[in-house]
């Protein structure tokens, strides 16, 4: 998990059939912070839309298998709005300065026949790719 912490710049933001996430979610030149969470071994995500208003997630986990952090079914609060979203932050490999890139998904609850609910993908989704700040 220890790679993945501290802060990171956002490079960009590419937006794919949006859904319920802002266009303007993601600021690019931004913060993007990534601390230890409040629940063991979980992380929180903290970074400013285009707007600069505060926007966050918790409760990411680190996949030991996949080497990466995930977090499924989760609430991303985008300024005042809030997203069910599933979450993927990956390392990117040889790269010549410590890069990231953050995939996000909307998903959308539907109850089933007996009551219960069900997590399915969205329409929405894009790419944030971000490098180590500096100290990162």
């Amino acid at each position: 998990m220890d790679p993945f912490l501290g802060p990171w710049k956002i490079d960009d933001w590419k937006p794919e059939g949006l859904g319920r996430i802002p266009a303007n979610g993601f600021k690019k030149g931004g913060p993007l912070n990534i601390t230890p969470g409040s629940v063991v071994n979980s992380v929180d995500l903290h970074w400013d839309n285009e707007d600069n208003q505060s926007c966050s997630v918790s409760g990411l986990r680190f996949d030991l298998g996949n080497n990466w952090l995930e977090g499924q079914n989760l609430e991303a609060r985008f300024a005042g709005e809030k997203v069910q979203c599933h979450f993927q932050v990956e390392l990117v490999p040889d790269e010549p300065k410590k890069t990231l890139t953050l995939s996000i998904n909307t998903v959308r609850e539907i109850s089933g026949p007996q009551g219960d609910t069900m997590a399915l993908p969205e329409v929405g989704s894009g790419v944030v790719t971000a490098t180590a700040d500096a100290g990162g």
